[in-house]
Formats: C-alpha cells, structure tokens, sequence
C-alpha cells in the first residue's frame, strides 16, 4: 500500500511537471508571435524565460521519472534543470529591464552575464559531486540556492510591475504582479523549507503544492499576456487619439488658405475679360471646391471621432429641416424635390450633432447622385417608430448602386460611381456617427432605379 503511495505521488509530480512545461511551450510560442507583431524587443526575452522554464520542467520530469524507478539521478539532467531555471529568471529580468528603460541590452554585457549565470548553474551542481557525504551541501547549493534566487527574483520583478509606472495601471498588471508575488513567496517558502531540514528540523513540503506551482505559473502567464494586451489596446488608443487631432487642426488650418484661393479666382473672373483666362480660374475654383469638399468631410469625420456624445433630447424634424436647408441650393439647380414624412413630435434622447453628420451625408448623397434620364427626382425621408426603437428611411430614386460596388460602399474614399465628384468619404463618415450612437445601418439598392439607406436607433 505505501509502495502504490509512493507511486501515485510520483506520479502525480510527473503530471505537473509535464503539464506546466507544455504551458511554458504554449505561452513562449504566444510571445515570439506577439515579438514578430508587434517588434518589441522585450517579448523575445520573455518568450525565452518561458522557453527556459519549459525546458526546466521537462528536466524535472526526466529526474522525477529516474527517481519514481530508485535509478541514480543523472547529473545531466540535474545541469539542464539548474541553468534553465537560472536563465529562466535572467531572461525575465532581462526582458522587464528593457520594456522599463526602452533599451536594448549591449550584446557583450549580455552574453557575458549569460555565461556567468551558466557557470554559476553548473558550479552549483558539480561541487560536492565526488563526495558521497557531502548530500546536505549539495541538497543546498543545488535546491536551496535555486529556490533562493527565484524567490528573489520573482519578488524584484513583483515589485518593479506594480511600482514602476511604465506598465500600465490596469487589471492584467495588477493580475501580473500579484502572482509574480506569490511565485516568489511560494518558492522562498520552499527555500525555508530547506534550511530548516538542513538545520536538523523537520519540515515537509505539503502535497497539494504541486498544484499550486501550477496555479501560480498558469496566473503568471495569463497576467503577463493580458497586461500586453491592454498595453497595446492603450498605445493604439493613445495614437489614434493623437492621430484625431492632428487630422481635426491640419483639416481646419488648410481651410483658411483655400478660402483665400477660392476667392481671389472668384474676384479674379469678375476683373478678368480674356476668355483662356477665365477658363483656367474656372478650373482653379473648381478643383478648389473639390479640395475645400474633402477637407469638409475630413473635419466632419474628425469631429464626429473627436467630439464625445452629447445626449440629449432632440428634435428629428427640425434636424430634418436643417438638413434640408443644407442642401436646398442643390436640390434645386438639379430639380430634386425633397420630401419628408414624420408624424407629430418626434423626439428621442441622442447626439444631435452626430444626427446631423448622418442625415446630412445620406441626404446630400442622395441629391448629388440623381438619374439624369428621371423626370421627376425626389428624396424622401421617412420616420418609423415603436415602442423602443426608431428608423430613419433616407430614400431616392436616383442612379443606384451597382450590385459588385455595394459590399464596399461604407469604405473610407470608396466611389461607386464617378458619374459625380463626390469625396468618397460621406458613407464612411455616416457609419461611422451610426455606430457611435450604437445604433445600425443598412441600405438596399437597385442600379438605375434608387436607393434606401435605413438607421435604426434605440430611444
């Protein structure tokens, strides 16, 4: 009975072993995909610690397995356990130095710490070896100073997680830093363990630890990989903020300019009888009023990203009637007759800006792209209600949309039609305000006969 004891104890050793090497595999295969993605020098020392700590289990495995069958433990593999938990923790503070200081280690000094790590790893093994009596120095110097310096380890890098304020405050931080803490708690507690057993006490190490180890090293990876996570969510949030506003201050700087431009070949035409000349400030106006339209819808686009929501109760009719107002001028030198169907007071709580970028674009796009052969042009907009939700109908009987250009028409600058000199940019805009009031928008449409755009909006 104490035999099959035994054997269920190493046995259950093994298992762990075996399944925290696979983690150690998994997670440093996760690090180098994200070392390739994202070119951060720190992820590759990192995915080596855990590729040295899967090695480390793995060797740990073939000495567990050596011992479960009473064979001599080899010294070989005691060597590859020893220097890969000794470069486990050299690359773990290697890679947290160079994410804290965002330098890259000199080679030279790093290959020469390399080889004094192994060294140590290896003296630490070899000595005492050729003395049979000497099992309490090596059980130290083999165990103890291992468990030592990966309790002190640990508890640096702890430290310098929760502390230092290159990583970022947040949850896979604190999740980091908390288990890195334990880890180095649970091996200094193995290391105390050794020192009292080695002082003629007696202390055994309870059962259940190997599944602590476990725990531990599974909270150690899941922390460290969702702390990258939320550091790069953090940087691309930061960048498209900056991003935003140098778009929103470069779109409205170029403004002024052209404003200029546009009304000096204005007075120039007045002041100017030859016809060449007339001619060539024609084309200068045009194609400024080409330019001035894109920085427009720039800066819409900017604002609507830029600006947060602003909820409030709003009047659709009377957006509605600015909207048309807008594009009055338009409507009429086309012939286009605008029409709107809305039934008594039609408020609900939105962002009245974001309303207007939408029902402006869709409207303005409806007018520009009319079918020159209809008789009778027309845009319509229509309001549906029920008890939670309302759609706004945005109708024409216009050219359509070609059947192969309608998956790609909310693409930013995408044209189906250059029949018009439109920016590209008004659809992507108008799903973009939609989506930001989390509401949704579809369209159907038919080449040559018109096209409906539909946002449905939660009240």
């Amino acid at each position: 009975m104490l035999k099959a004891d035994i054997s269920d104890v190493f046995a259950r050793i093994m298992a762990t072993y075996m399944v925290q090497m696979v983690l150690g595999l998994l997670v440093a295969a996760i690090f180098l995909y994200f070392n390739v993605t994202y070119k951060r020098r720190f992820l590759r020392s990192w995915a080596l610690s855990w590729l040295a700590f899967a090695f480390y289990m793995f060797a740990m495995f073939l000495i567990t397995e050596q011992m479960s069958h009473k064979q001599p433990v080899s010294l070989g593999y005691t060597i590859v356990s020893q220097v890969c938990a000794f470069l486990q923790l050299l690359f773990l503070l290697s890679g947290t130095y160079q994410f804290v200081t965002k330098r890259k280690p000199v080679p030279v000094v790093f290959l020469m710490w390399t080889i004094a790590v192994v060294s140590v790893a290896i003296v630490s093994v070899l000595m005492y070896q050729d003395n049979p009596a000497a099992f309490n120095e090596r059980y130290a110097l083999r165990y103890g100073l291992r468990t030592l310096l990966l309790g002190i380890g640990y508890l640096i890098v702890a430290w310098v997680v929760f502390f230092n304020r290159s990583f970022i405050k947040s949850f896979g931080q604190q999740l980091m830093a908390v288990f890195f803490l334990l880890f180095s708690i649970d091996q200094l507690y193995y290391c105390t363990i050794i020192v009292v057993n080695l002082s003629g006490g007696r202390m055994e190490i309870p059962s259940f630890f190997g599944v602590i180890d476990l725990m531990l090293i599974a909270m150690i990876g899941l922390g460290m990989i969702l702390w990258l996570l939320e550091d790069e969510r953090d940087k691309l949030r930061k960048t498209n903020k900056e991003l935003d506003s140098f778009l929103y201050s470069t779109s409205h700087d170029l403004r002024a300019p052209l404003a200029s431009v546009l009304g000096i070949a204005n007075i120039a035409k007045y002041d100017e009888s030859d016809e060449k000349a007339l001619q060539l400030f024609s084309m200068i106006e045009n194609r400024a009023k080409k330019l001035d339209a894109v920085i427009g819808d720039i800066l819409n686009l900017a604002r609507s990203k830029k600006m947060e929501l602003k909820i409030e109760v709003v009047d659709l009719n009377r957006i509605i009637e600015e909207v048309f107002s807008d594009v009055k001028v338009t409507a009429q030198q086309n012939n286009v007759e605008l029409k709107y169907q809305g039934e008594g007071n039609n408020f609900l709580n939105s962002d009245k800006n974001q309303l207007k970028i939408i029902l402006g674009n869709l409207v303005s796009n409806a007018v520009k792209y009319q079918n020159p052969e209809e008789p009778n042009p027309i845009v319509e907009v229509k309001l549906r209600k029920d008890a939670r939700k309302i759609s706004i109908l945005v109708s024409d009987n216009g050219i359509g949309i070609p059947e192969h250009s309608q998956p790609k028409i909310f693409e930013m600058f995408y044209r189906a039609s250059l029949a018009t000199e439109g920016t590209g940019l008004g659809l992507y805009i108008a799903k973009e305000a939609v989506q930001k009031l989390g509401g949704e928008i579809t369209f159907t449409s038919e080449e040559g006969t018109g096209t409906t755009f539909k946002i449905t909006l939660t009240y």
